[in-house]
């Protein structure tokens, strides 16, 4: 339980080092996980409004969607990369606790 804690706070520590020593890295990481995580290929967009403000916000929904890339940087399918899966994680006591049945809390 406590192992998958520090290793992310170790990971934590590692990242405020290299955020001072090596924002360069850190910001072209960033810039490669948005890369590939937004595009115009498969971008839904759900939004519930009445016409007048739908009408009024497409200027900027295309404005958002002009500014994305228009395939991810990864190729067609981005989640043939993922990250290898390991056994790990937070466990966060408190005091809530909360059991749904069909939506339903009981």
């Amino acid at each position: 339980m406590y192992a998958a804690i520090g290793s992310y706070l170790e990971y934590l520590r590692d990242l405020e080092t290299k955020i001072d020593q090596d924002w360069d890295s850190i910001s072209s990481s960033l810039e490669e996980m948005r890369k590939s995580l937004f595009s115009k290929k498969g971008c839904l967009i759900n939004l519930t409004s009445d016409w007048k403000n739908l009408e009024k916000s497409s200027q900027h929904i295309a404005k958002f969607l002009d500014s994305l890339p228009s395939n991810p940087s990864l190729g067609s399918d981005p989640w043939l990369s993922r990250l290898p899966s390991v056994n790990e994680a937070i466990v966060v006591p408190t005091q809530v606790r909360a059991i749904s049945l069909n939506g339903l809390q009981q």
